[in-house]
């Protein structure tokens, strides 16, 4: 399994092209491991995604093999989710990121289990709140300063789901630990 550091060390989300260039560049001898090369596509095909080349990631994550590596599985099931999503296929996305959020769940895969809920309350706006819910539960017996990361995501989708609905007491206390969980950056 890749490090998450090593992964976002090779991103740059404002650089889609760039981090694909960057991506296919990694895919030496340094992640050997058939698993390692196969996490690594997903993210490959993720770039592609962002740059609008919807067909060319799809059929890219489609010759992945998970080789039976529960980090892979869900990482197709995310990034293929991602893709529909980006190409407007939301309905087909869904069901997706249910699956990657369950599985990474099952397999202490805490970071990808908050990434994959955290894709499914953007998805389904009825189904924000709880998949907020989830995901601050995650947030929340994990120690890893990664998972961490995901808590003000989820306190902002669950204030919005609350505004939505008229709480707006309750919002506004979502909107408060969201800047307390992100340091009070607002970012």
């Amino acid at each position: 399994m890749i490090r998450q550091e090593t992964l976002d060390e090779l991103w740059d989300f404002s650089d889609p092209k760039g981090s694909e260039q960057r991506l296919r560049a990694a895919d030496t001898n340094r992640f050997a491991l058939p698993a390692d090369r196969s996490e690594l596509a997903t993210q490959i095909a993720r770039a592609l995604g962002m740059q609008g080349r919807h067909e060319e990631a799809l059929d890219l994550l489609g010759r992945i093999d998970d080789g039976g590596e529960p980090v892979v599985l869900v990482r197709l099931l995310v990034e293929r989710g991602r893709v529909l999503l980006a190409a407007g296929r939301a309905e087909e996305a869904m069901p997706l990121f249910e699956d990657a959020a369950h599985l990474a769940a099952e397999s202490g895969l805490d970071y990808l289990a908050a990434d994959a809920m955290q894709m499914a309350a953007a998805s389904d706006p009825y189904a924000a709140a709880e998949w907020a819910e989830s995901g601050l539960a995650v947030v929340a017996r994990s120690s890893d300063p990664l998972v961490q990361r995901w808590a003000p995501g989820f306190h902002l989708l669950l204030g919005r789901a609350m505004e939505d609905v008229g709480e707006d007491e309750a919002a506004a206390e979502q909107f408060r630990l969201a800047g307390e969980a992100d340091g009070g950056s607002g970012r």
